[in-house]
């Protein structure tokens, strides 16, 4: 697996390294490599002290800078954002059981790296690492527990030369410490430097490396998929007003990981016709029970709530009904025609169900004029019949295929979730799919369990796989994109 990380702090890489070394050992997972970069730190290998620390601790955390302990072989060395870092999690059964030729790969794949950007690297007896003449361009440190590796290598790329200042790295004077946009004479693109380095790793280590996130068992949520604080009784005051006009969110029903963001905004989205579904997909955290009848007031209701919260952009979604022989289409017309009502000039977004494909009642949805029709596939054509109960994707993309060829005007807007056991090739079909049926909006986030019960988070996508995602989308033809560990399909549509 090729995991790239984006820039993240030393000390939960440091935790992740051991969970995955564990796996790894346990050969739950194959050997897998860490690209990223560090948040400003200086670590002490285990034959450091912080003698070669030129400044104190206290004076270094004002600094911005962490000094933190590790476990792997060397003395001092310091990492920031621009520079490349490598941590290879691989089992030395497979590759030779011999740590120095392990580390002497290490530095093949920096020279060879080096020399991709016209930068003849080279090794130096005594002093590991990468060189180029008496500059140290890359740090090597390493640890092995049951032949297990962690740790890894540390190319200099774009980072400030003179932040070394604050150690002697590895023993030597600052001064020592060069890197490649120095040599060049210019800024090098770090998703250049980091496809060069995964590349020269596989060709030496004989492996094919696969961009992948990172497995989320045995693992705890990374820090990217916290959700903000919110200032203030906002959230408090919103959700007042659903409980006073007896309405329901999706935000809490369904356990929407940016509920707390959202009510500090003041943005929510409106879940009608009951908090009972009558269908039990395995990603939804909806209840699934016997619907009540509906409730006629609700429409006025909610056009009451929008107006309370001074929405300029009101978001409608719903339950499935497939007990009603309308599957709830004349409810969201009534929704609709309220809030034109009491709130003409806020733009109204509904997020429907797929009517079981009766084209009629999307129609009747249609025909209210909401100026977004949103219908979200959830996860690629592989995975629907796992996760959507009594769903499937064609009839989906039929539903939004009918949307946008009969209704010019009004934005026809889908969604996925990421993280189920889907491959990068399967997302890239399902955009052009989705583009192909008229689809013109689109989101795409990270997945995230509900219960214990529901379909199992399979794996944790990165910041950086996030990003190429968004580039994937932008690329196939959307006019809008949102991707994000985040992002829901109503997350920011105010």
């Amino acid at each position: 697996m090729l995991i790239n990380l984006g820039t993240v702090r030393y000390g939960y890489v440091a935790d992740l390294q051991e969970k995955l070394a564990e796996l790894r050992s346990r050969n739950e997972i194959p050997d897998s490599v860490l690209l990223l970069e560090h948040s400003p730190v200086v670590t002490i290998g285990n034959q450091g002290s912080t003698t070669n620390l030129n400044f104190s601790e206290e004076e270094l955390w004002s600094r911005g800078i962490e000094v933190q302990q590790s476990d792997r072989g060397g003395d001092l060395t310091f990492h920031a954002p621009g520079q490349q870092v490598i941590y290879p999690i691989l089992d030395l059964h497979q590759h030779g059981q011999d740590l120095h030729l392990y580390v002497r790969n290490l530095e093949e794949v920096g020279i060879r790296t080096a020399a991709e950007f016209g930068i003849t690297a080279q090794r130096r007896q005594g002093h590991p690492g990468v060189w180029v003449g008496d500059l140290k361009l890359a740090s090597v440190g390493m640890s092995s527990k049951r032949w297990i590796t962690r740790h890894g290598m540390a190319l200099n790329v774009n980072n400030e030369l003179e932040d070394f200042s604050v150690i002697n790295p590895c023993g030597l004077n600052s001064a020592v410490m060069t890197s490649l946009s120095v040599l060049k004479q210019q800024e090098l693109l770090m998703s250049d430097v980091a496809s060069a380095m995964a590349k020269h790793f596989a060709e030496v280590f004989s492996l094919n490396l696969q961009p992948s996130g990172l497995p989320a068992l045995g693992l705890r949520q990374p820090p990217w998929l916290k959700s903000k604080v919110p200032l203030g009784d906002i959230v408090d005051s919103t959700q007042a007003v659903f409980e006073e006009l007896n309405l329901n969110s999706v935000c809490r029903e369904a356990d929407c990981p940016n509920c707390v963001d959202c009510f500090s905004r003041g943005v929510a989205t409106f879940l009608i016709m009951g908090a009972n579904c009558t269908r039990n997909c395995r990603f939804c955290g909806v209840n699934n029970d016997m619907p009540l009848p509906l409730d006629l007031a609700e429409p006025q209701q909610v056009a009451l709530a929008a107006q309370r919260l001074k929405l300029k952009h009101v978001v409608i979604t719903s339950v499935t009904r497939d007990d009603l022989a309308d599957g709830g289409a004349a409810h969201f017309v009534a929704t609709i025609q309220a809030l034109r009502l009491k709130l003409p000039e806020a733009t109204i977004e509904v997020l429907v169900p797929d009517f079981k494909g009766n084209s009629e009642n999307l129609e009747t949805v249609l025909e209210a004029r909401p100026d977004i029709l949103a219908h979200n596939l959830e996860t690629v054509t592989r995975l629907c019949p796992e996760i959507r109960s009594d769903a499937n994707s064609q009839r989906s993309l039929a539903l939004l295929q009918r949307a946008a060829k009969n209704r010019s005007g009004i934005l026809v807007k889908s969604g996925i979730m990421v993280g189920l056991g889907e491959t990068v090739d399967e997302v890239g079909q399902l955009m052009s799919d989705l583009v192909a049926a008229g689809c013109q909006s689109f989101t795409l986030g990270q997945y995230l369990s509900p219960e214990t019960k529901a379909f199992p988070v399979t794996e944790y996508i990165t910041p950086p796989m996030f990003e190429n995602y968004q580039t994937m989308a932008e690329t196939a033809g959307f006019a809008t994109v949102m991707c994000g560990p985040l992002v829901r399909s109503s997350y920011y549509s105010a």
